[in-house]
Parts: structure tokens; sequence; C-alpha cells
């Protein structure tokens, strides 16, 4: 939820597609998912397959350079916390 100073009460935010979760942000960090290709039509593009990716947000806004082998604590310690996340909404 965003205040009146337009930040977010919790530095943490989780994108979701389709009921599933396929990113997540925690501070200046956005962590992907590894994701299959996927097909498009003649309307949309197919998206290309691929692992997981780490991105610096603030640094990066166009998500072009991916940080997993420069920084695998960092991807370690969100893919933890993603997973509690996970946890916390089984049964919902």
């Amino acid at each position: 939820m965003l205040f009146n100073n337009g930040k977010r009460e919790d530095e943490k935010f989780f994108y979701f597609h389709q009921q599933h979760i396929h990113a997540y942000r925690s501070c200046d960090y956005k962590l992907f998912l590894p994701e299959p290709l996927k097909k498009g039509n003649r309307f949309i593009a197919d998206v290309p397959a691929h692992d997981t990716l780490l991105f610096n947000a603030r640094n990066d806004l166009a998500e072009t350079v991916n940080l997993t082998t420069v920084n695998p604590e960092k991807v370690r310690e969100m893919t933890l916390e993603l997973n509690e996340f996970k946890k916390s909404l089984k049964g919902l």
C-alpha cells in the first residue's frame, strides 16, 4: 500500500501472473523465477524461456544486467524469503 509520500509500507513486493508468483522484489533487488518458453500467437510474441534472473531494480531500470552469477548469495537469500512467503499462502 502506498502512503502519502509515495512509498510502500514494506520493501517487499511479489509479482503474480495467472495465480502464480513469477517475480519478487526486495529493496533494490528483483528476482525472476525460471520460466519455460511461452508461445505467443499472431497478436502476442513468444516469451523466451529463462533461468532465475536477478536485477538491481534501482540501478538497472531496464533489467538488462543479470546478477545471478555476480551475487549468488542474494539469489539464495531471496529464494528462501520467497519460499517462506509461498508456505504462508498454503490453504488459501
